[in-house]
């Protein structure tokens, strides 16, 4: 598991400051569209609605406690944003601790099917 940045601060001097990073799986629209392929839902509709229907439909299969989702930075360089399925964040000390809880790590990552590893993203202000 990479490991966790510093607790998330809020400061009015900017090198005191500590963003908000998440902890989870970084959503992109292809696969948002292989979760419609897979699960069969509604060939006939336009792409963004299978999508959408796709996510609603994973996210209703997702343990309670992972049911987190946020816009995050996807790629840096790029500065491109995607959705991210989080089980923790630096947010607090018990967010940090559920950020290491593998056994709800592999759960979601076994109902979500991608290759991506989980990692730390910065969330989107």
């Amino acid at each position: 598991m990479p490991p966790a940045p510093k607790l998330y601060r809020q400061s009015a001097i900017r090198t005191e400051r500590m963003p908000l990073f998440v902890f989870g799986f970084p959503i992109t629209f292809d696969d948002r569209s292989e979760w419609a392929d897979r699960l069969d839902i509604h060939p006939e509709e336009p792409e963004v609605v299978r999508t959408q229907l796709a996510w609603e439909r994973i996210c209703a299969m997702l343990p309670p406690a992972a049911r987190r989702a946020t816009l995050v930075h996807y790629n840096e360089g790029a500065h491109t944003c995607a959705m991210c399925i989080y089980i923790g964040s630096n947010k607090s000390r018990k967010d940090l601790v559920m950020a290491h809880n593998e056994d709800l790590l592999f759960k979601v990552w076994d109902i979500l099917q991608i290759n991506t590893k989980p990692r730390w993203l910065k969330r989107m202000t």
